[in-house]
């Protein structure tokens, strides 16, 4: 076997062993074998380049959702290459020089889905308990307009002041007050200062929630 043969044995085998290992792992169906082939043949002119691509692409997309103080950012950036494998099998059209900026498009994309997504899993729906009522008509805020509207408000705040809401209102019952004690000393501050910006916080978003519903 040639060494350049190798090399493509070697760099297919390294990617489709991350490939397994995220099957096991990711709530997402894998790649199937045209998927997988769609990917590779969008990647790079010959399984060598588009292995080293790929890797890449992951490497910055994990990068990406780590500073976006995402909690697991290894399953995001394979939910987004997932994403984009499934796009090519569907037949979209993908013109770009560099398949980057592509995947980031799309990770955005991700990464609102796993705001939306952690919002009802912890229901942090009472970070605005008070704007259930519309202050204009006295009627009920329908629960999925804002649901909604939290959603994009969190978006758009500071990545560490949604960092920070998230992980503050995640904290179970059980174990509230120590892990609430662990994130103070983790930014360096006394826990009535973190219950003192909290509050800030929740004020700054029932502002921005209030004036979108």
């Amino acid at each position: 076997m040639s060494g350049c043969a190798a090399l493509s044995d070697g760099c297919f085998a390294a990617v489709k062993v991350a490939m397994i290992t995220r099957r096991r792992s990711s709530d997402d169906s894998a790649l199937q074998a045209r998927a997988w082939s769609k990917l590779i043949e969008f990647l790079g002119p010959d399984l060598d380049s588009a292995a080293m691509r790929y890797e890449e692409i992951r490497r910055r997309l994990v990068a990406r959702f780590r500073a976006w103080r995402c909690t697991s950012p290894e399953c995001l950036a394979d939910r987004t290459i997932d994403r984009v494998a499934q796009k090519l099998v569907r037949g979209e059209s993908i013109c770009t020089s560099e398949p980057y900026h592509y995947f980031g498009g799309v990770a955005r994309y991700i990464f609102q889905e796993a705001i939306r997504g952690y919002v009802r899993e912890n229901h942090i729906t009472h970070v605005t308990a008070d704007l259930r009522l519309d202050s204009a008509t006295g009627q009920e805020v329908d629960t999925e307009r804002l649901l909604r509207t939290l959603e994009s408000c969190l978006a758009e705040l500071p990545e560490d002041s949604r960092a920070l809401v998230l992980e503050y209102h995640a904290c179970a019952k059980s174990n509230k007050i120590a892990r609430r004690k662990q994130l103070a000393e983790s930014r360096g501050i006394a826990v009535n200062a973190l219950r003192i910006r909290m509050h800030r916080l929740r004020k700054q978003l029932e502002l921005r929630v209030r004036e979108r519903i």
